[in-house]
């Protein structure tokens, strides 16, 4: 081994760690900021469909997706014309951010 060998290699080495760290922290700002984004909407959301509890409607927030770990619905709304969720971050599933509604059959 040559002089300064390994020294070198020590430097790639620490080179490739800290390009994986910048890349690391990169992912984790843009996180941030998609959930700095969801945290105000979900609570605007909320503050706008919070009258609907005066007719009977429930709203339920942050619940667990069925079968997943991780994955929640934001906003799921309960009442008498039947239930709906709102994903308000506009995730990619569905970037509008628009209702899925079941209706109620029972409801007149």
């Amino acid at each position: 081994m040559a002089a300064g060998d390994s020294a070198g290699a020590e430097a790639r080495r620490q080179l490739a760690l800290a390009d994986a760290h910048a890349a690391a922290a990169a992912e984790a700002r843009a996180a941030a900021a998609r959930y700095g984004i969801a945290d105000v909407t979900e609570k605007a959301t909320a503050r706008a469909l919070a009258p609907l509890a005066a007719i009977g409607y429930h709203l339920l927030a942050d619940r667990q997706w069925p079968g997943s770990r991780r994955a929640q619905v934001d906003l799921v709304v309960v009442g008498p014309g039947g239930t709906g969720r709102d994903p308000t971050d506009g995730s990619p599933a569905d970037p509008g951010g628009s209702w899925t509604c079941s209706e109620n059959p029972d409801a007149s």
